[in-house]
């Protein structure tokens, strides 16, 4: 049996996890407003309150209809897309593994990953907030990175595990990026 939630609370719910991952709150309201209301507002035109797939991908196809009409900037288009993935993720996994926050995407490590980044970004003492937030991006890439090659145990690297992360960074990061990981 398909679990049943309703739109209302799930949207909340994944407000809340935006917001709990680093995302600003004024943000996650601001997108509340002009990308969850509008589905909220969707569902209820169309007499549902529960969560209903079909009826999310029917929303997501007359946002892309007013795109191609360019009744709808692409921004606009991407942001409210984006809501309706999210909200697909969040009602079968519980969860959401990419948030943009402080300007950067935010990947999710495991727990003693981030433990150790805890400590590290702790360690390094007092910075200007926006050094901090390009170490933390610097060492989550890396350490993601570790565990999609198999090492959970951070302890466990040695040079050659870094330097295959910077070969591949070295081809999938713009220059700026690319130093900002070199730094750290």
């Amino acid at each position: 049996m398909a679990k049943v939630i309703d739109i209302s609370e799930l949207i909340s719910l994944v407000c809340d996890k935006l917001i709990e991952y680093g995302v600003q709150p004024h943000t996650v309201w601001s997108d509340y407003s002009y990308n969850y209301r509008p589905i909220l507002h969707f569902f209820q035109e169309h007499g549902c309150s529960h969560y209903d797939e079909g009826l999310l991908m029917q929303y997501r196809q007359e946002q892309q209809e007013r795109y191609e009409r360019e009744d709808l900037l692409r921004k606009n288009y991407l942001n409210k897309t984006r809501a309706v993935s999210r909200l697909q993720e969040f009602y079968s996994r519980g969860d959401l593994s990419h948030v943009v926050a402080g300007g950067h995407a935010k990947k999710h490590i495991n727990n003693a990953n981030e433990s150790l980044l805890r400590e590290f970004i702790a360690w390094s003492g007092p910075a200007n907030p926006k050094t901090l937030l390009d170490m933390e991006w610097a060492v989550r890439k890396y350490l993601f990175w570790l565990e999609t090659q198999g090492v959970d145990d951070a302890l466990d690297v040695n040079a050659h595990s870094f330097s295959g992360f910077m070969t591949l960074a070295s081809r999938k990061y713009a220059e700026g990026s690319l130093h900002d990981l070199q730094l750290f």
